[in-house]
């Protein structure tokens, strides 16, 4: 999902020719010496990490809860201690949505036939909302669309630079 239009993007910012669909498997370096290219050099990304959860309730009510016990445990002879621990830590209105990944953009001379360089790009996000995702009315499509733009703009101002190594070389 999250890197699926990000060799099209790519190449709308003029910054990589998209070939996303002419290779999709494991990278071997054997492989790219007999990778046949019209450019000097290719790029491959390569995902060591990536997380993309969306938990709701996560609000940090413990304080509540042993307040909520404590109290249950005093009143143990009335009808209140199964409600109060319950109503301490009711609060399900909150969503966090965590982002984190590492990354390399490894470049790849066919010339020399050899890694010319890697890129690592790293991304720790942990946001936190009122509301739920998981709630009818979420959009949870534009949700996650807007983290994807985070991290693809990540790998934009990557390849960003990367042109304006490969252009001194």
């Amino acid at each position: 999902m999250f890197f699926k239009n990000l060799g099209s993007d790519l190449e709308i910012w003029q910054l990589a020719f998209d070939k996303q669909a002419t290779y999709f498997s494991n990278i071997d370096l054997d492989e790219l010496a007999s990778y046949k290219s019209q450019h000097r050099y290719i790029s491959f990304i390569d995902v060591q990490k990536h997380i993309y959860r969306c938990f709701d309730a996560v609000e940090d009510n413990e304080g509540l809860e042993v307040g909520g016990w404590i109290v249950a445990g005093l009143t143990v002879f009335t009808l209140v201690p199964v409600y109060v621990p319950m109503l301490c830590v009711a609060d399900k209105n909150v969503c966090e949505i965590t982002l984190k990944g590492e990354y390399n953009i490894i470049v790849y001379d066919t010339q020399k036939k050899e890694v010319a360089f890697t890129v690592p790009i790293a991304i720790d996000i942990v946001d936190r909302y009122k509301g739920q995702y998981n709630h009818k009315s979420t959009n949870k499509p534009e949700v996650d669309k807007y983290y994807q733009i985070i991290l693809q703009n990540e790998f934009i101002n990557a390849y960003e630079k990367i042109n304006q190594r490969i252009n001194i070389l």
